[in-house]
């Protein structure tokens, strides 16, 4: 349904953006992806380096550091059709409402996040 990406912004910060599929022909070969929107605006570093889709392609969900350089994690949505304009802050914070709950990715091992196809509203995050 969508094809999503990272790319940099005129800040030099990593931001999420997304585009419906089929993709359109470009118009000129400088143009960039057709009908590409920036979802997050975020400028003082990067909004992730991770992300995923929901089940539904609804949704990208992505982990985001909760303070530079600390290696702690929050998980992050964000609405595709609901998102209008690229979002300063980023997405909804899904752990906001518990702080001590954090996901620590570190230098050892990989990232793993199943979503279940039985609850599409819970991520499992390894």
């Amino acid at each position: 349904k969508y094809l999503a990406w990272m790319a940099r912004t005129n800040g030099g910060a990593l931001n999420l953006f997304c585009a419906s599929l089929p993709l359109r022909p470009p118009s000129n070969i400088n143009s960039g992806i057709p009908g590409g929107r920036q979802l997050t605006a975020c400028q003082s570093r990067d909004i992730c380096f991770y992300f995923t889709f929901t089940r539904d392609d609804s949704r990208i969900l992505y982990l985001r550091e909760t303070e530079h350089g600390s290696e702690l994690y929050h998980l992050y949505a964000i609405d595709i059709e609901q998102t209008q304009a690229p979002l300063s802050g980023g997405g909804i914070d899904l752990l906001a409402a518990h702080p001590k709950v954090t996901c620590c990715v570190g230098f050892v091992g990989g990232l793993q996040l199943w979503l279940p196809r039985s609850d599409p509203n819970i991520a499992i995050i390894s």
